[in-house]
């Protein structure tokens, strides 16, 4: 990526140069079932077989399509999430909680709770938690 910049004089212009490594990049082409597939559905087999924390984000310009793609993304993880648990036998069947949250910005929202402002906490262990926010 590079990010123009402008000095402080605001007549010079300079250029950060940065690199990042993605698991997976989709073209404009990609359906929401392949987007799912390589990047949530391995999440939630590992959240029910595993009991792991899951958490899917997406990134983009404003207008890229990412409101539709996680709306489908939603929709299909609750689908396997629900399948998954009921055909755990009953003694084992899993508990499973879901928060979202929408970085916009600066901001955070909690979507289950009427897009509340929330804010961005490090923990001891250094991951970063909203909070509060909705578990349900």
């Amino acid at each position: 990526m590079h990010d123009a910049r402008m000095h402080s004089d605001m007549l010079r212009m300079f250029i950060n140069h940065h690199t990042f490594a993605f698991d997976a990049v989709f073209g404009e082409a990609a359906s929401n079932q392949a987007v799912y597939q390589e990047t949530a559905a391995p999440l939630v087999g590992r959240a029910v077989n595993d009991g792991v924390t899951a958490t899917i984000m997406m990134y983009g310009q404003t207008g890229s399509g990412k409101t539709y793609t996680m709306s489908a993304i939603y929709e299909m993880v609750s689908r396997d999430l629900f399948r998954a648990i009921t055909a755990a036998s009953p003694g084992q069947r899993p508990g499973v909680s879901v928060s979202f949250v929408e970085l916009a910005g600066d901001r955070c929202h909690d979507m289950l709770n009427r897009g509340k402002q929330v804010q961005l906490l490090t923990g001891r262990d250094g991951a970063v938690h909203p909070y509060p926010v909705a578990e349900i």
